[in-house]
């Protein structure tokens, strides 16, 4: 693991052109893709249809999750961004299909109970609410970043994100107050800049909740069964030969 860190080490750090292009491909992407899911949202009232349309939208929003790490990774020296898009789309479609429902269903409860975008928050259990709100869309970015570097059965995936979620407590702090914020600014904002901004905000999430991802690895991954461990030991190995042989040359 530490010539895994030294060789990240190596890699050169993002620069800001790479992460705005990033933002305005991914953001065409994402759009495209959610068009009329998006739609449907910001031009119809609540409804249980709405818990669908969340849910399938959650998949795009994992992919824009699996390019974000991308990048910030540097696993290449150029990524791109349309490919890692529909790769991660691919990738992380089935388990988020899964998860993506109960939370689209508990984010359509709140904003029901709680008016409007949950502006009008004047009760203990709308407190409550909010606060499962905050924790769920903490616990559900866990996994999003967790599953588009790591393979876990569902019921894995929810036990390590609980895990993450209670041992890392100041990134779950960070997160629970980007969280806050956005459910704050909605009633604030039209949706519809929610949906423009989910890029650089995904992009933000990722980063915060990436930092847990080397601890997941040395605590619950199975390195014999992890191609992402053989091919890490592949370049680890090439780079040395590589040293080996230019330090023969000399």
């Amino acid at each position: 693991m530490k010539n895994l860190q030294q060789s990240e080490q190596q890699m050169p750090e993002v620069g800001v052109h790479e992460v705005l292009n990033f933002f305005m491909i991914s953001s065409v992407l994402f759009h495209f893709i959610n068009l009329l899911f998006s739609g449907w949202i910001l031009l119809m009232g609540r409804s249980l249809i709405d818990i669908v349309v969340l849910g399938v939208m959650l998949p795009s929003v994992s992919a824009l999750a699996y390019t974000s790490l991308a990048i910030k990774t540097r696993e290449k020296k150029q990524v791109n961004v349309v490919g890692c898009y529909i790769e991660g789309y691919k990738k992380c479609f089935k388990d988020t299909i899964k998860y993506g429902f109960i939370y689209a269903g508990i984010l359509f409860y709140f904003f029901l109970t709680t008016g409007e975008l949950g502006a009008h928050l004047n009760n203990l259990t709308h407190y409550a609410m909010f606060v499962l709100v905050v924790l769920a869309s903490v616990l559900v970015s866990y996994m999003m970043t967790i599953s588009t570097k790591y393979q876990f059965k569902l019921a894995g995936l929810f036990k390590v994100s609980i895990y993450v979620l209670l041992m890392h407590f100041k990134t779950t702090l960070k997160l629970a107050a980007v969280f806050t914020g956005i459910i704050f600014l909605m009633p604030m904002v039209h949706l519809m800049l929610i949906f423009i901004f989910m890029s650089p905000l995904i992009y933000l999430i990722t980063s915060l909740s990436s930092s847990v991802l080397e601890e997941v690895y040395e605590v619950f991954v199975d390195k014999s069964t992890d191609p992402n461990y053989k091919e890490t030991s592949d370049v680890i190995s090439e780079e040395s030969s590589t040293d080996i042989k230019t330090t023969e040359d000399e």
